[in-house]
């Protein structure tokens, strides 16, 4: 079992092991909210009540619970079993999970501890690591959200046997990413089983991204690579394509439009989609409501060389131009 600490203004703890044993990890002295992926808690719940003593709240895997409706009947039920400021959120899932999790724990009473159990590929890598919270509008993904640090990210990697092939490649996504920005060595690693030393490869690059830029204002923004056309897409395709699929074929859009071929080589070994045949002006729409907008500029992640990114301030009609390259 390895442990990591990332340092940031609110510490976390990162177990990474085989059968973690939750009762010893999470603090058993206060009240807990167990927000619970519905699909996981079919599979795991009698076991993990049996280690827990939490009130329970269901959460529906669909992005459609990632909404301010959602937040508002989470937070009723949260004062409805008395929950305090003192007591703990712990969150079960993947991504949609914890985005949820972190928020309301970073608003209810001005802000809760809150422990991640992440159960997805992509959850272990990236959605449960470095405070990011984040719900959806109608006007795109995340548009509200917070940076509200976990105490602790428990990394079971038991979890990733009941996921089917489509979750993983999801979650590979995000670790191909790592390998594009940083980290090349995670491609000799990528299509083995040896997920423990994935997911700390992983962890560990994007470790480096926080703690030297904790509130995204810098070098973090370099761990979007990919994510500036990924969201439109979900938000086009209305979320039919997932979020590592939608970042692949960001990916592989930017390294198409910048000429590094080696990005989309990387992708389709691990059968990920590269295009999309999507309509590029209304991919434009969202990505006018992107967060990395400034005035009528846009900071974009850009290939500088195969395993080396950084940021490029560009301009709406260029970025056009980049959204033209989805199809090909």
């Amino acid at each position: 079992m390895k442990r990591i600490k990332v340092n940031t203004s609110t510490p976390t703890e990162i177990i990474i092991g085989n059968n973690i044993n939750i009762k010893e990890e999470i603090d058993e002295s206060r009240k807990a909210l167990l927000l619970i992926d519905s699909n996981v808690f079919n599979t795991y719940g009698k076991a993990v009540m049996n280690n827990l003593n939490a009130c329970i709240y269901l959460i529906n895997p669909k992005e459609s619970s990632k909404s301010m409706s959602s937040v508002i009947n989470i937070l009723n039920f949260m004062a409805f079993n008395g929950l305090t400021r003192k007591d703990i959120v712990i969150t079960m899932g993947g991504g949609i999970t914890t985005d949820l999790g972190g928020f309301v724990s970073s608003i209810y009473n001005r802000g809760m501890r809150v422990y991640h159990i992440p159960t997805t590929l992509l959850a272990d890598v990236d959605a449960a690591i470095g405070g990011k919270t984040g719900v959806n509008t109608g006007y795109g993904k995340n548009i509200v959200g917070t940076f509200h640090h976990p105490t602790k990210v428990l990394i079971d990697v038991k979890y990733l046997q009941t996921l089917n092939e489509k979750q993983i490649r999801c979650g590979k996504a995000e670790i191909l990413k790592y390998a594009f920005i940083d980290n090349l060595k995670l491609l000799n690693l990528i299509n083995s089983d040896n997920w423990e030393e994935i997911i700390t490869q992983s962890i560990m690059t994007k470790i480096k991204f926080i703690e030297s830029d904790e509130y995204d204002n810098g070098k973090r923004m370099i761990l979007n690579f990919g994510h500036t056309i990924g969201h439109a897409i979900e938000k086009q395709s209305n979320y039919k394509i997932n979020h590592g699929e939608a970042v692949a074929i960001g990916m592989a859009t930017m390294g198409r439009y910048f000429g590094i071929n080696e990005i989309e080589h990387e992708i389709k070994k691990t059968g990920l989609k590269v295009t999309y045949n999507g309509e590029p002006k209304k991919l434009m729409n969202y990505i006018l409501n992107d967060k990395k907008r400034e005035d009528n500029f846009y900071n974009i992640i850009v290939p500088e060389s195969f395993g080396k990114c950084r940021i490029y301030k560009t301009n709406e009609k260029e970025i056009f131009e980049i959204i033209k390259r989805v199809k090909k």
